[in-house]
């Protein structure tokens, strides 16, 4: 199987609905007919999208299909709480993007595993408020950390939660684009909290550290997760 691969980052700040697997393949379609069912036939290309609602889904390639190009998104962050009107808000980062391009997978089968978003940060938060961590489709595996909670003193925003691993596997082999990290919580006053840290391997219900700040308000990334999508 010839596969190549490239890496690239992809800005997820905007992806509050993250996209998932784009396949497109080839030979040329000249007609909606030609597509595969599921397909949308866009210009002279076959497409389809998966995202985390779609749910764990998988394609056998057929025969003499040719070139198939997939694109995987990681998922995005959740955005940081708020502590009154002065706060801005602190979206996540950037999320993992992988360009995978095979010329031919007969007989192949492909399975699509879209990440979910992370959960946004509580606003006004005492203690507590740190964002569920994106949900991976793979039981155990590749799920985005919990966002930080906020300090024991006065009330502050807690921190987001990071985006689901999406994960595509051709074959026996296996493809992660990592989540976005999630946007830290806001506090409008110094409150000594000490610096989020982080770890080799975080679940969705491993909190992150709680956020350092000082006066005005101060960001802190949490751990993120991911998603993806198809064409021929």
């Amino acid at each position: 199987m010839n596969t190549g691969v490239r890496k690239l980052l992809h800005s997820c700040m905007a992806l509050l609905l993250a996209i998932g697997f784009s396949l497109a393949a080839s030979p040329s379609a000249q007609a909606a007919d030609d597509c595969l069912p599921g397909f949308t036939l866009n210009g002279e290309i076959c497409e389809r999208t998966y995202t985390f609602a779609d749910g764990v889904q998988s394609l056998k390639v057929p025969d003499g299909l040719g070139l198939l190009q997939f694109e995987v998104f990681g998922a995005a962050g959740g955005a940081g709480g708020l502590d009154g009107a002065s706060c801005q808000r602190s979206y996540g980062g950037e999320a993992g993007y992988l360009f995978v391009e095979s010329e031919d997978l007969s007989g192949e089968t492909l399975t699509f595993y879209p990440g979910a978003k992370g959960n946004d940060g509580a606003s006004g938060a005492n203690n507590s408020g740190g964002g569920l961590g994106g949900q991976s489709l793979i039981s155990g595996q590749y799920s985005g950390g919990r966002g930080g909670n906020a300090g024991s003193v006065g009330s502050s925003g807690g921190g987001g939660g990071g985006g689901a691993a999406t994960v595509l596997e051709i074959g026996t082999e296996r493809y992660v684009a990592a989540g976005a990290g999630a946007g830290g919580g806001c506090a409008n006053s110094a409150n000594g909290s000490t610096a989020g840290t982080t770890a080799d391997s975080y679940t969705s219900n491993t909190n992150g550290g709680v956020g350092l700040s000082t006066s005005g308000s101060h960001s802190l990334m949490a751990v993120a997760a991911a998603v993806a999508a198809v064409e021929y």
